[in-house]
């Protein structure tokens, strides 16, 4: 599976199709699986699925961030994206 990104998808993050996908009732997990590298959030199966929602349609790093800062501290949340990214959960 491959993305074709546009201009109109600048900004935008997306869940890699490379994970898969792992929500109990205390966290949600990812593993990217080309990499093998694996992170978690602490969070309720609902917010997880809004989040795992929201990546798979694309969304802004606003967007992003906000939703992020539900669970976490301000200075947290770029911090987890930077690592989403480095890990390939994140695009």
């Amino acid at each position: 599976m491959f993305r074709v990104y546009s201009k109109e998808q600048e900004g935008i993050f997306y869940l890699s199709p490379y994970t898969d996908v792992f929500i109990d009732n205390e966290k949600l997990v990812i593993r990217q699986t080309l990499y093998n590298c694996i992170v978690m959030l602490k969070a309720a199966p609902d917010y997880s699925n809004r989040l795992l929602n929201a990546l798979q349609q694309g969304v802004h790093e606003s967007v992003l961030f906000k939703l992020l800062n539900e669970v976490l501290d301000n200075e947290e949340v770029e911090k987890t994206v930077n690592n989403w990214m480095c890990k390939g959960v994140l695009e």
